[in-house]
């Protein structure tokens, strides 16, 4: 049995066993560049109920922009005849029983930067570096230590998401394989895919993709398919390592579907994976 991972997430099905699919690594360890603690971040004043969108700027002309997710109920998983099912997507019904704001994309290096200042990108292979890139090599734990500093300098609760909020988010309120229909056709739209395996829209340029550069989920959200893995949360069940989700430009189609999962150790920082950060709604707000 699993037991929901907090007073957010209820699964009214049990038995949800994540797969022990490792993601190979593409060239980056744990990164040890030293961390900025001189941040200054200015977060906009509580914001009303009805706000679709949350606004954080991060200083340095540096913003974030996250949609707010309303709190639902959704089938977590995939059918039985799904291609590429993979056997831990059990189909059960989930209840997201509070609105949360998810970052609209990826987070990218300009931002990791503007709080934390280090580069654990930094000449690594099969990486491109500039502001709109998504902040790859970067550890679980080190995702951690973004949140952590980024609560405290905004005064806000802003976390990694856990793997129901994040299917949740990347459905965007569909039943399909891909929040943009049942098979594969036309994922280019939504998505960098198929690097190395030539199946994609990446054959020559082996890296992930400006962020915004595809076009969103019906939600507003950008990149929940392809470009990089995105840590989640939750441990997986048959081991230490975290959950990641999404798949990444150098996947097929089959493993950037909205119910699949992945993991790696938490202690790995790699070239394809990154992640996006929930913010909280306040305490006080309905």
């Amino acid at each position: 049995m699993i037991a929901p991972t907090d007073n957010r997430i209820t699964l009214t099905v049990y038995g949800v066993i994540l797969a022990p699919l490792l993601i190979l690594a593409a060239g980056c360890g744990e990164e040890s560049s030293p961390m900025s603690t001189n941040v200054v971040v200015r977060a906009l004043p509580l914001e009303p109920a009805d706000l679709d969108r949350l606004v954080l700027s991060l200083g340095g002309g540096v913003e974030m922009e996250l949609v707010r997710i309303r709190a639902g109920t959704f089938m977590m998983g995939s059918p039985a005849n799904e291609t590429g099912r993979g056997d831990d997507e059990i189909l059960a019904q989930a209840s997201i029983a509070r609105d949360f704001y998810i970052g609209e994309t990826e987070l990218t290096q300009a931002q990791w930067k503007a709080v934390i200042g280090a580069t654990p990108w930094a000449t690594q292979n099969y990486v491109q570096e500039g502001d709109r890139y998504p902040a790859s090599c970067v550890s679980w734990h080190k995702a951690q230590i973004f949140t952590k500093k980024l609560s405290e300098i905004s005064g806000r609760v802003v976390r990694l998401p856990t793997t129901a909020e994040w299917e949740y988010a990347c459905r965007a309120g569909t039943t399909t394989a891909y929040s943009f229909g049942n098979t594969d056709h036309g994922m280019g739209d939504y998505a960098w895919y198929g690097g190395f395996r030539g199946d994609g829209n990446i054959t020559d340029d082996k890296f992930a993709h400006a962020v915004k550069s595809k076009k969103p989920n019906q939600w507003g959200l950008y990149d929940m398919h392809g470009n990089v893995w995105e840590w989640c949360e939750n441990r997986h069940e048959s081991n230490a390592s975290r959950v990641v989700r999404g798949g990444a430009w150098n996947d097929s189609p089959a493993d950037c579907r909205s119910a699949y999962r992945g993991w790696v150790p938490s202690t790995e920082g790699y070239g394809h994976g990154g992640f996006r950060v929930v913010v909280d709604i306040s305490s006080t707000q309905k």
